[in-house]
């Protein structure tokens, strides 16, 4: 089974833009992206994780929506291979003991051009009420469910990532959510 991750998405930058079609959707893994920022000796360093997954289930309200993703921590790729391996250590991630994070959506409030989800993020089997500000683009066409985005500020001590001095505390972890229908069946929730 593989664990991904995915922090949820939604709102429109159109007013008049509707939530997709009610039903269970999945992450496009393809055209979806779950990156993070966070400064190294005071130097922005960006990142992303290239093997996650994300449920989710879009009801007829906006309240009545769910997320659940999980993201494999051994997928991070920053561009540097020394620093990939590093934060893949027991210091940082500890992939080999914790293969995944993942999150639990808990409700969601707001209008779709921008809009708070709230859910549990687990991180070393540490997990915390996270908020993520969303927003939901509508695809103009119609021929795609759109494109949720999300971002959320937390700190990596809070997660037991609590050593090394020259990395900040509080990284950003963005989301960009593509969903592909998988079912119309909205009644079971994780």
């Amino acid at each position: 089974m593989k664990n991904a991750w995915i922090l949820t998405v939604f709102a429109c930058s159109l007013a008049w833009a509707e939530l997709p079609p009610q039903g269970i959707y999945l992450a496009d893994s393809d055209l979806s992206r779950v990156e993070f920022k966070i400064k190294n000796l005071g130097i922005p360093t960006k990142g992303r994780f290239d093997v996650f997954s994300a449920e989710i289930r879009i009801g007829e309200t906006l309240e009545e929506c769910s997320v659940w993703g999980s993201v494999e921590t051994a997928s991070i790729h920053t561009g540097i291979h020394a620093r990939d391996k590093h934060l893949r250590s027991k210091t940082f991630f500890e992939v080999d003991k914790y293969p995944a994070m993942t999150f639990k959506s808990t409700s969601m409030t707001g209008t779709l051009d921008s809009f708070q989800m709230t859910g549990y993020l687990t991180i070393k089997n540490i997990t915390h009420l996270v908020t993520f500000d969303c927003k939901y683009v509508q695809d103009p066409s119609g021929k795609s469910p759109g494109e949720f985005s999300a971002e959320t500020k937390i700190k990596r001590k809070d997660f037991g990532m609590d050593s090394f001095g020259t990395i900040s505390n509080r990284l950003t972890i963005f989301l960009t959510i593509r969903p592909s229908k998988i079912s119309t069946q909205v009644d079971i929730i994780r």
